[in-house]
């Protein structure tokens, strides 16, 4: 069951993520840069419908400077795991903490609190 007003909020920073990764890839087009900050990271997700998962992956993917490279199902031992390739961040640990963030505006929006996550802590490999 979605939240409303958290809906709202994840609709809102979702388009906030999409002008700000615009803007960063239009600076970095303009500037004529070699190359960017690349790091792919690994991220044991929370999320565990496939509705989460299909929602955070797409978020991830239609914001600019990101993108989804991969996904390895969850098992009874271990979450699903997403490869996510992050154009302006080299540090690791950056890239996981935001996409921790998002999935914790995700997870608000579908269950009401982030805190009701399932296992799977959301880590770089």
């Amino acid at each position: 069951m979605l939240h409303p007003w958290n809906t709202v909020r994840y609709g809102a920073f979702l388009v906030r993520e999409i002008f700000a990764g615009t803007g960063r890839t239009a600076r970095y087009a303009l500037a004529g840069s070699a190359r960017g900050k690349l790091a792919i990271v690994e991220y044991e997700m929370r999320c565990a419908t496939d509705l989460e998962i299909t929602w955070f992956a797409s978020s991830i993917t239609i914001t600019p400077g990101t993108l989804v490279v991969g996904m390895a199902p969850g098992t009874s031992a271990a979450p699903a795991t997403l490869f996510v390739h992050s154009m302006f961040d080299n540090d690791r640990t950056s890239v996981v903490e935001g996409l921790r963030d998002m999935e914790n505006r995700l997870l608000r929006m579908t269950r009401g609190s982030a805190e009701n996550a399932a296992p799977g802590t959301g880590g770089a490999a």
